[in-house]
C-alpha cells in the first residue's frame, strides 16, 4: 500500500488527508478528479490539526489564514502557496522583533479593545507618536536663523520668507527667479566671455603673438601686452576684458572655471563653496569659490554698463558704489544699496538699504538671492533705474528676471 502523498512531503503538513492508494489508481484519467490528499484546507503548515490541541489554543492566538489557495492542484498553485506562507513568515518576523515603545501602552493608547502589547498592530509597534514643538520664527539676523554649511534651509527657511515678505514678495516665486537670474548670467556674461577670450586668443595668434594666451600668461603680462600700440589698434576687447580676470592670480584656473560654469546654459557646474578641479587636483581654499566668481562677473559686467562717476572716471562705477567685501568697510549711508561679502570661506553675503542689513539663509542659494533682493528694491524703489542707467528692456535688461 502506498500513499498518495508525495515523496518528502508529509499528509500532516499539508492540512490533507491520509488516503492509500488503490491499484486501479494509476488507470485514472488526467481528467478525473484528483486525491484529497491535495485538498488544501486554510491554514499554515506545521499548525495541528487534531481536535484536543485546537481546543486548547486560546481565541487570541489562532492564526488567519495565510494564503488565498484554497486548492493546491498543481506546480503553480504550490508555488503561489509557499510564496504566500514566505510573505506571511516574513511579516510576523518583522512584528515579533520590534520592540515596543515605552509610551506606546499610555493612557492615550489604551484602548479598551488593546490590552496587551501582543494585541497592538505591528504598525503601531514600530511607531512612537509625539507631540511636535511649536514652530518659532526667529528674528532676522539671530544666530538661530542660520543654515548650516551644506547649504540646508533649516529654520533659516522662516527668516528668509521673513525678508521677502517684508519687501512684498511671495517666497514661492523664488525658484523661478533663481533660475531666471542662473540663465541671465550664463547667457549673457559667461557665454559671451568664453567667446570674447577665443576670439582674443586667435587675433593673438594671428599677430605674431602665439605664446600669449588668455589663461596661459600672467595678469601682468598681459595688460603690458594690451598696452602694445598694434595690439590697441588691432584687438582693442583685450582691453576690455582683463578687469573681468582681476580677481585672482591664478588665470589658469580661473580662465578654466569661467568656461566650465558657461557649458548647459544655467550653471549646473556651479558649487557656491568650492570650485572645480585643474590638472586632476581638488580644488583648495586659496582659489576662489563659485560664489565668488560668479559675484566678481556680475558686478564687472555692470562696470561697463554704467557710465563713469565724475569724481573718479577710471574708477568701477557700480563695484565701487554697490559692492564691497570683507575685511573692507561696506558703503554707509541712508541711501546706500549694496551688496556686501561679510564672509569669505564660506561665502556668504548680505544686502544693505540705509541703514538695515538684510540678510537671506546661507548656503548654496545666498548669492543668487541676494542679488534678486537686490533687483527687487531696485525695480520697486528706484523705478528700475540704477544711477542714470535702466535695468529694465530699454537698458540692461536684467530685471525680466523677476517674471513668473
Amino acid at each position: 500500500m502506498l500513499s498518495s502523498t508525495p515523496i518528502n512531503l508529509s499528509a500532516t503538513s499539508w492540512r490533507s488527508s491520509f488516503l492509500m492508494s488503490s491499484p486501479n489508481d494509476d488507470m485514472v484519467s488526467a481528467n478525473s478528479t484528483m486525491s484529497s490528499s491535495w485538498i488544501y484546507y486554510q491554514g499554515f503548515p506545521g499548525s495541528s490539526i487534531s481536535q484536543n490541541r485546537s481546543q486548547q489554543t486560546s481565541p487570541g492566538s489562532q492564526l488567519s489564514p495565510v494564503s488565498s489557495v484554497d486548492f493546491i492542484e498543481n506546480e503553480r498553485s504550490l508555488s503561489h502557496y509557499l510564496q504566500d506562507y514566505e510573505n506571511f513568515e516574513r511579516t510576523a518576523a518583522v512584528g515579533q522583533s520590534v520592540e515596543q515603545p515605552s509610551n506606546l501602552l499610555s493612557s492615550f493608547w489604551s484602548h479598551p479593545a488593546t490590552r496587551t502589547s501582543a494585541e497592538v498592530p505591528p504598525t503601531l509597534r514600530r511607531c512612537s507618536y509625539q507631540l511636535a514643538p511649536p514652530t518659532t520664527v526667529p528674528a532676522v539676523g539671530s544666530s538661530g536663523s542660520q543654515a548650516d554649511d551644506t547649504g540646508s534651509p533649516s529654520s533659516s527657511l522662516y527668516q528668509s520668507q521673513d525678508v521677502w515678505r517684508r519687501v512684498r514678495v511671495n517666497p514661492n516665486v523664488l525658484t523661478q527667479w533663481n533660475a531666471n537670474l542662473r540663465m541671465w548670467i550664463s547667457k549673457t556674461i559667461l557665454f559671451r566671455l568664453v567667446k570674447e577670450i577665443e576670439a582674443v586668443d586667435e587675433a593673438l595668434q594671428c599677430h605674431g603673438l602665439a605664446d600669449v594666451r588668455v589663461g596661459s600668461v600672467g595678469l601682468e603680462r598681459l595688460k603690458k601686452t594690451a598696452q602694445i600700440l598694434q595690439v590697441a589698434q588691432n584687438i582693442p576687447t583685450l582691453i576690455s576684458l582683463i578687469p573681468f580676470l582681476e580677481l585672482t592670480s591664478n588665470q589658469e584656473y580661473l580662465v578654466t572655471r569661467i568656461k566650465e560654469l558657461a557649458k548647459g546654459g544655467c550653471m549646473s557646474e556651479f558649487r557656491w563653496n568650492s570650485g572645480g578641479s585643474l590638472h586632476n587636483k581638488d580644488w583648495e581654499e586659496h582659489l576662489p569659490t563659485d560664489a565668488a566668481v560668479v559675484m566678481h562677473l556680475f558686478a564687472t559686467y555692470l562696470d561697463s554698463q554704467l557710465p563713469p562717476l565724475p569724481h573718479n572716471p577710471d574708477g568701477r562705477p557700480f563695484t565701487s558704489q554697490h559692492f564691497a567685501k570683507t575685511p573692507d568697510k561696506p558703503p554707509q549711508g541712508k541711501n546706500t544699496l549694496a551688496i556686501y561679502q561679510v564672509q569669505m570661506n564660506p561665502p556668504h553675503y548680505v544686502l544693505l538699504e540705509g541703514e538695515e542689513t538684510l540678510e537671506v539663509p546661507k548656503g548654496r542659494n545666498n548669492l543668487f538671492h541676494t542679488l534678486l533682493l537686490f533687483l527687487h528694491i531696485v525695480n520697486t524703489k528706484e523705478h528700475g533705474m540704477l544711477g542714470r542707467v535702466n535695468l529694465g528692456p530699454s537698458g540692461v535688461n536684467l530685471l525680466w528676471v523677476l517674471q513668473t
